[in-house]
């Protein structure tokens, strides 16, 4: 069966633009896509972008601001949470589950037209978080702590899309890694 998907068939939102408020979410930017793709036979698939496009109001919370001497033009890459903190963890688990669920909530006609997620395991889905070195060394992050974070977040991403618990569909998902057998 052929599957005619639109000229841009993803859906690519950031943090900042899904919950622009703690516990605010603005989920027409996903669903008014799906209904498009809908009405016009087409399909699409999602992701999230987490690092650098963070909600503001997570350093209000009492994450750690990372100054990073970025490489990249986009000062979005400049400053941006530190990934290992608890409660920056708590927060990035929070959006992906909501997001997931919301995707797996869709009605069945909206549903089928999301072909899969795609995970970006943190940050933009590169093999690092910074791009270029914190100020702050203390805030460094090696190769294996990060692959380490990847890992967890990849098993997080997983279950919030394909587990069983909440009786909803689940999302195929697209994973980037070379290291993963799923």
């Amino acid at each position: 069966r052929r599957i005619d998907l639109p000229e841009k068939p993803l859906v690519v939102v950031g943090w900042n633009e899904i919950e622009p408020q703690d516990g605010v979410y603005r989920w027409e930017l996903v669903d008014d896509i799906v209904k498009k793709a809908a009405a016009n036979n087409k399909y699409v698939f999602t992701l999230l972008w987490l690092i650098p496009v963070h909600p503001a109001w997570l350093f209000e919370k009492g994450v750690p601001r990372v100054e990073i001497n970025t490489f990249k033009e986009d000062t979005n890459f400049a400053s941006i949470p530190y990934p290992m903190d608890k409660k920056y963890k708590y927060y990035s688990e929070r959006i992906i589950k909501n997001f997931a669920d919301h995707i797996r909530a869709l009605p069945p006609e909206l549903f089928k037209r999301v072909l899969f997620h795609q995970a970006v395991e943190g940050s933009t889905g590169d093999g690092e978080v910074y791009k270029g070195a914190p100020k702050d060394p203390k805030y460094s992050i090696s190769a294996k702590e990060w692959a380490e974070y990847q890992e967890y977040i990849r098993k997080f991403t997983i279950n919030a899309f394909q587990g069983t618990s909440n009786e909803k569909p689940p999302v195929s998902l697209l994973i980037h890694t070379e290291d993963v057998l799923w």
